[in-house]
């Protein structure tokens, strides 16, 4: 097939071609028309119209050109934006994956921490566990021995108080001999004349005599305080318990029989004490170690004890050791001063210089320094 010519049916060969409507004309047939333009080669416009399109297109192409340049530029733009993300991004996950990495490191570290203070744990609670045994068992075995202890303790204290018991039955049997000896010593004037020895070779009993016997020559007169002061000074218990006896003479002066047959001299008492010399005596009177008997049954100190809840089993305790003499115990929980001065008043009437009282004060006004102290209770009384 030939190729279609736009302007006429002539076979010639020689075309030119618009551009922009792709018509196909002859040379002579372009020649004839009113507007066309040639290019070069075979391109032509065939009509103003297809210039002008071709116009518009080319300015709408480098518009278009332009606006792909600017996108271009834009896009290149974003290209490298987008890369410095990525760079820093990666520079991010590396750090990141540092911290994790110095994280996990941590996260094992502190497991393998934790796992090692677990077992300590579990060590130390077993080892603590098998001290727990071993500490009751060590308890169990001091509870036994404490048990064991305190019913030793008891016997024991049954066998003191037998022995006690033993100790009072046989210093009333001295006593009474001492009576006798005492009696004996008046009757015979060889006893007196050992005794004289005896002062010549002591010194100090001699001057210890002498005050005796002025001391007593003073207490027969009635001066009670200087019979206290002569307890004071003398040291020898004997002294001590002969005073008693005789305060128990004078109390009981109206029950005796026959006043000829009891010695009231005193220092020729206290002269007989001293000869221990003297064994095997016998007893020639039994009245006169019932009577000895009596005075030893009367000469009973009393000891009352005042006291708060710190002062409970004290007077039990006293009466156990102290089996001769009458305790008697009042308590009274956060003992005030009022009551504690009113009652030592009430209960110690009836007091010689040989009874006692006993204040035991611990939660009360005393120690807190509200009233006066102890010390000035006996110039209350």
């Amino acid at each position: 097939m030939g190729i279609p010519f736009k302007c006429c049916k002539n076979k010639e060969f020689s075309n030119l071609c618009c551009i922009k409507c792709l018509d196909v004309y002859h040379p002579s047939c372009i020649d004839r028309k009113k507007y066309s333009k040639q290019l070069g080669g075979h391109k032509i416009y065939c009509s103003e119209s297809c210039e002008k399109l071709d116009a518009e297109e080319k300015r709408h192409k480098d518009i278009l050109q332009g606006i792909n340049s600017k996108l271009k530029q834009e896009n290149h733009e974003k290209m490298m934006f987008i890369e410095k993300l990525e760079i820093q991004s990666m520079e991010r996950v590396e750090e990141l994956q540092l911290t994790i990495d110095k994280l996990t490191v941590e996260i094992k570290e502190k497991d393998t921490y934790i796992k090692r203070i677990q077992r300590r744990t579990q060590d130390f609670e077993s080892e603590i566990a098998e001290q727990e045994n071993r500490d009751d068992r060590i308890f169990k075995e001091q509870m036994d021995k404490m048990t064991k202890l305190n019913t030793e303790l008891k016997n024991l204290k049954q066998k003191e108080y037998m022995y006690e018991e033993e100790i009072e039955t046989k210093t009333l049997m001295v006593r009474t001999l001492e009576n006798d000896i005492k009696e004996l010593n008046i009757l015979s004037r060889n006893m007196v004349e050992t005794i004289r020895i005896i002062e010549l070779q002591n010194e100090r009993y001699c001057k210890e005599l002498t005050e005796l016997s002025k001391e007593l020559n003073q207490y027969k007169q009635g001066d009670s305080q200087y019979k206290a002061a002569r307890v004071k000074t003398s040291n020898d218990k004997m002294v001590i318990e002969e005073m008693q006896l005789e305060q128990v003479d004078e109390h009981h002066v109206k029950r005796r029989d026959n006043s000829s047959e009891t010695i009231n001299n005193g220092k020729l008492r206290k002269l007989a004490r001293v000869d221990n010399g003297v064994k095997n005596m016998e007893v020639r009177n039994d009245s006169k170690i019932e009577f000895g008997t009596k005075l030893k049954e009367d000469i009973k100190n009393k000891i009352l004890i005042l006291s708060d809840q710190y002062g409970r089993g004290l007077g039990k305790t006293l009466q156990f050791h102290m089996g001769c003499t009458t305790v008697q115990t009042i308590t009274k929980p956060n003992a005030k001063y009022e009551h504690i001065i009113n009652n030592a008043v009430k209960l110690s009437e009836d007091f010689t210089l040989a009874d006692n009282m006993v204040i035991i004060a611990g939660y009360n006004d005393f120690q807190q320094g509200k009233y006066p102290s102890f010390r000035n209770i006996n110039d209350i009384i």
